[in-house]
């Protein structure tokens, strides 16, 4: 999938200072490679990182109400600030 730089500049906002991006070549269960990009934890905030292995159930029980609504007001402001700036 190819990003405008738009595009990509709201994911490294959505992101935030936390994460970098990076271009990484993964190689596909067939033996090609496709480019991608991924964001990767900086190694300044590693304190912040829990010990325990993430939980995709954990997350569900525990965290998704919050991370989604969290997600749709970061998607709100996107398209308020795309219409200010057409305006």
């Amino acid at each position: 999938m190819e990003l405008s730089d738009k595009e990509l500049h709201i994911l490294d906002v959505y992101e935030s200072e936390e994460y970098y991006r990076a271009s990484v070549k993964p190689v596909l269960e067939d033996g090609s490679e496709v480019e991608a990009d991924v964001y990767v934890w900086k190694e300044e905030f590693r304190p912040m990182l829990e010990e325990a292995p993430w939980s995709y159930a954990e997350f569900l029980t525990q965290h998704s109400t919050a991370y989604f609504a969290m997600t749709v007001q970061f998607a709100e402001q996107c398209l308020k600030d795309e219409l200010l700036q057409n305006a």
